[in-house]
Parts: C-alpha cells; sequence; structure tokens
C-alpha cells in the first residue's frame, strides 16, 4: 500500500478550490446589501449555483471554515475578506513539498521551514483535512 501523497493532485485540488471559492465570494458581493449583510436562502443560492442544497451548503461551508464568510443567521452572511492568499490554503501546497522532502520533520521543523508559527501550521493541517473531504 502507498502512503504518500500525489503533490499534483494536492496542488490541482488547491487551485480548484481556491476558483471555486473566488467565484462564489464574487457572487455573494454581488448580493451585499449596503449594510454589507448578504441574505440569501440556500435553496436560493443553489438554483443560482445551478446545484443541490447540499452541495451548496458545502460550499458556503467551506468558505465560513476558510475565514472568508461568517454566518450572521439561517439567511444572513458577510463578507470577512476576499484574498485566499490571506487563508492557511495557500500554505498547504508549500507543507506538502516540506513534507516530501523532509518525512521525518517535526511540527516544529516544519513550521520553521513555511515562515509560520506551530499554531498556524495546525490550521494549514485543518485546511488540508478539509480538502480530502
Amino acid at each position: 500500500m502507498n502512503n504518500t501523497i500525489d503533490k499534483q493532485w494536492v496542488s490541482r485540488k488547491v487551485q480548484s478550490l481556491i476558483a471555486i471559492s473566488e467565484e462564489l465570494i464574487s457572487f455573494l458581493g454581488t448580493k451585499q446589501g449596503e449594510d454589507g449583510t448578504i441574505r440569501i436562502t440556500l435553496k436560493d443560492l443553489a438554483t443560482e449555483l445551478k446545484t443541490s442544497v447540499p452541495s451548496a451548503t458545502e460550499r458556503l461551508d467551506r468558505l465560513i471554515d476558510f475565514g472568508l464568510i461568517r454566518r450572521i443567521d439561517s439567511r444572513s452572511y458577510q463578507i470577512v475578506h476576499t484574498n485566499l492568499a490571506q487563508t492557511p490554503l495557500t500554505k498547504i501546497e508549500e507543507l506538502m513539498q516540506v513534507v516530501s522532502d523532509v518525512p521525518s520533520s517535526s511540527y516544529k521543523q516544519q513550521a520553521e521551514a513555511l515562515g509560520i508559527s506551530v499554531e498556524e501550521l495546525e490550521i494549514v493541517y485543518g485546511y488540508f483535512i478539509l480538502l480530502l473531504k
């Protein structure tokens, strides 16, 4: 059994997730009211995205998990920021390279190689887990 992670697959997945997330944030930005609040039902969002309600919910939940938007209530959201480069998502590919180069590296060594704290590294790993879903 091969326990290696395909870096190309990770890269494609990250780039795809970034593209989908940017598209959704852009769309949500068009729905903002003057107060910055986005009011939309999941059914309406699914219709706009031409997808199912569970799929629309999953996409929205990912943006929340990434800290790009926040849920105000069941039908209201607010964009926190639109730059995915400000999220640990972009560090996943770098992490895969570090782990590939030095498989036995500790969390501390990985964090140092990435120029982040161990706490930030834990968040990157959390994003990696979200990526695998």
